[in-house]
């Protein structure tokens, strides 16, 4: 009845009187690809596999309405021509109850329970600009108030899909820089979720994000979020967070600031993540997806 592709990346084509349905997370290829694509072959290619895929598809499936909004205007589509079914956290991320657990996990990463860090889950890409957020610590430590403060980066960074940022990376690893920042590679779901539980805040700078799931992992764990403004991070957090222009390493370090120094409106931005995280599960992402797909096979 349906033929659903859950990504461009699984697109092939196919014929037959069934309906197709592909799924397309967001446009940052197409927004930003000198910072996706390490040629422009495989930019060609990449696009011309995209507007396949559309052109054969009887409904577009996207993650969020600020995904749903870029799709619509870069490929000049009908809005009634996609739907959105948004995504949701894992069962593993809440909040974690057992201490020992907690300070367990965090002294493997050489953190202790009184350890105040800004938290950052992701890949190394360019698009994710991690300059910003390196650039907006490095101003932060350098007041004595807050000298204690590390960055945590979680993150695969050796196999990471995308371009990789090389100058950011071979900066990380400068000895001034690393005392300060724990990398800690590909982290399984338990201890990532100590690390969320832990965190005085977690950042997502990116350019562009098509939902920006470890932003509701965090949000799942009572985590106080920050993100940029001009994804669908704001979307998706709410009132639960506080939001920035990504090309202002100012922007960022005063919302840094603001959450650090203040304990009252960290536990309210804190509660408030843990109930607007609720309002998204995989269950009821199932329920819309099998929503979709009864309405375009009729």
């Amino acid at each position: 009845d349906v033929f659903f592709y859950p990504s461009v990346y699984t697109y092939f084509p196919v014929f037959g009187p069934f309906k197709k349905i592909v799924a397309i997370h967001d446009v940052i290829a197409e927004k930003y690809p000198e910072l996706i694509f390490k040629s422009r072959k495989n930019r060609l290619f990449w696009d011309l596999k995209t507007r396949l895929a559309i052109w054969q598809s009887d409904l577009i499936l996207t993650v969020s309405q600020f995904s749903k909004q870029g799709i619509a205007e870069h490929f000049r589509l009908a809005e009634d021509r996609i739907r959105v079914v948004t995504e949701g956290s894992a069962d593993s991320f809440g909040p974690v109850e057992n201490s020992r657990q907690l300070a367990d996990t965090l002294d493997r990463f050489g953190l202790a329970m009184d350890s105040r860090y800004i938290l950052y889950v992701g890949g190394i890409a360019p698009h994710k600009n991690l300059a910003v957020l390196v650039q907006a610590f490095t101003g932060l430590i350098k007041d004595s108030r807050y000298a204690d403060v590390r960055l945590v980066m979680v993150g695969d960074y050796e196999d990471d899909v995308f371009l990789i940022d090389e100058k950011l990376k071979s900066g990380m690893d400068k000895p001034g820089f690393r005392e300060k920042v724990i990398y800690t590679g590909y982290v399984p779901d338990n201890d990532l979720n100590c690390l969320y539980n832990a965190a005085q805040v977690f950042v997502l700078p990116s350019f562009c994000e098509g939902f920006g799931l470890p932003a509701l992992e965090a949000m799942s764990c009572g985590t106080v979020v920050i993100g940029s403004d001009t994804t669908s991070i704001p979307e998706v957090v709410g009132d639960a967070g506080l939001f920035f222009d990504p090309c202002s390493v100012d922007e960022l370090l005063d919302r840094l600031r603001t959450v650090l120094d203040d304990d009252v409106l960290r536990k309210e931005l804190g509660q408030r993540s843990l109930l607007r995280a609720a309002t998204f599960s995989w269950q009821q992402s199932a329920a819309d997806t099998l929503q979709v797909f009864t309405d375009a096979a009729g």
